[in-house]
């Protein structure tokens, strides 16, 4: 989502996982279609909306996991272990109501973890350098709820993003 770009390129000016992994350690490391964002539950969605950057994915065996690059605006393959980058968490809420319970948690949420709610969903930024698993399992914030590492899915409501831009420049002033 554009949302999901914009609060990682505003926040963090960093490198930041993204949850896009190799979808199987048989699958063509440098085929970007042999990429997608996995949940917690087990269940992936293969489309991304972050473009790879230039000579990306990279043929090295270990780089299974993705990062995506502000600087450049381009994602590249990472190894998972002895790297830490900034991560971004994403909290879905199943049920709508009109102010919903993850509404609710993410407002209450510290504001050094950049908590936003839009369309249902709870995306906090955390400014700290983690490895992509103590990352990927780090997405605990709320009580009650399984984050996950964000991912970008659809380039609908740019509004919303712009509006993100629009705030996140106020905030970092």
């Amino acid at each position: 989502m554009a949302a999901v770009k914009q609060v990682m390129t505003n926040y963090t000016g960093h490198s930041v996982w993204t949850g896009l992994e190799l979808i199987n350690s048989s699958a063509s490391i440098n085929d970007s279609n042999s990429w997608g964002y996995y949940y917690r539950n087990g269940t992936f969605f293969s489309q991304t909306y972050l473009p790879w950057a230039s000579g990306q994915p990279t043929t090295s065996p270990d780089r299974k996991r993705a990062l995506y690059s502000p600087s450049i605006n381009g994602t590249f393959n990472a190894p998972e272990t002895n790297n830490a980058y900034y991560y971004t968490c994403e909290y879905e809420e199943a049920l709508k109501h009109p102010v919903t319970d993850l509404e609710q948690k993410c407002v209450a949420l510290p504001g050094s973890l950049f908590a936003w709610f839009v369309n249902d969903v709870c995306y906090t930024v955390h400014r700290e350098n983690k490895s992509y698993s103590d990352a990927k399992l780090s997405c605990n914030d709320l009580s009650g709820y399984n984050g996950h590492l964000a991912h970008v899915s659809t380039m609908g409501e740019l509004w919303i993003a712009d509006g993100m831009r629009s705030v996140s420049c106020i905030l970092i002033r």
